[in-house]
């Protein structure tokens, strides 16, 4: 029988330890999967966030090149080709956008007969340049060709500025490639990847339009928030302007009062 009570004891007092042991496994499953919940949300986080900022990339650089092809004429993927090659040379291609004014203007005239001198100097005549369907990007091409073969330096940048204004300099030395490097680095671009087709381009202005709708529509409820709030607003700084004046009042009828209930106040707070 003694040994029987032993082999209960022993058994009970394994169980209860079975029991904590269990016990234990069990809280520290709950605290995993808490950390484990929470790691999810801040990854969820972490995911969305990156989203937010990837799609306002893509938005503010797709808008970007659609808005630079309607000022220039130029196709979205010749933009983007060009501002590789440009950006590989150190150069920029908004600066180019500026000379574009200067250029399309020399070049309407021109196709209508009336002389060049930068234009001239490079050997076209009139109907040489005629863009086909409003696209300038074979124009812009054959110049950027003919500038090339300008042998002196001086004279190339010369020409380029009479042709482009002042954005002419900033293709002085993607006018020093050759055709064919020139054109490898253009082809590059679409290679890695750089080129978004006009399609996505334009999928991506429509999303920095309606972006934009959504910025304009919160700064006015802001505005409109705040014309709720101004009255009462008003309301209570004039109060507390009435309040204070008062107090200020009251202090000079009643100094000596005033600076005791000062001191004791600081005393009582020290």
């Amino acid at each position: 029988m003694a040994e029987l009570g032993k082999a209960t004891l022993e058994l009970r007092t394994d169980s209860s330890n079975f029991d904590k042991g269990v016990q234990g496994a069990s809280e520290k499953m709950d605290k995993f999967r808490k950390r484990i919940g929470l790691a999810m949300a801040a990854a969820g986080t972490a995911v969305v966030g990156f989203s937010m900022l990837a799609v306002r990339k893509f938005a503010e650089y797709a808008d970007g090149i659609d808005k630079m092809s309607g000022r220039t004429g130029l196709s979205t993927d010749l933009i983007q080709e060009m501002t590789l090659v440009m950006n590989r040379n150190g150069e920029s291609i908004d600066k180019l956008d500026k000379g574009f004014i200067t250029f399309s203007k020399m070049l309407d005239k021109f196709n209508q007969g009336e002389p060049s001198a930068g234009l001239d100097k490079l050997g076209f005549a009139t109907g040489d340049l005629v863009e086909q369907n409003g696209n300038l990007d074979a124009t812009f091409l054959k110049v950027l060709s003919r500038l090339r073969e300008v042998e002196d330096d001086t004279q190339r940048a010369r020409i380029a500025s009479e042709v482009f204004a002042g954005a002419g300099k900033d293709l002085l030395i993607t006018l020093k490639m050759e055709e064919e490097a020139f054109n490898d680095v253009r082809a590059q671009a679409h290679e890695l990847g750089i080129v978004l087709g006009e399609e996505l381009v334009g999928e991506g202005a429509v999303t920095a339009d309606a972006m934009a709708d959504v910025a304009a529509q919160m700064e006015s409820l802001k505005v409109k928030i705040g014309a709720v709030i101004a009255p009462f607003l008003i309301n209570f700084v004039s109060w507390i302007g009435k309040a204070l004046a008062s107090i200020m009042k009251w202090r000079q009828e009643n100094r000596t009062l005033f600076d005791t209930i000062i001191k004791l106040t600081v005393s009582i707070g020290g």
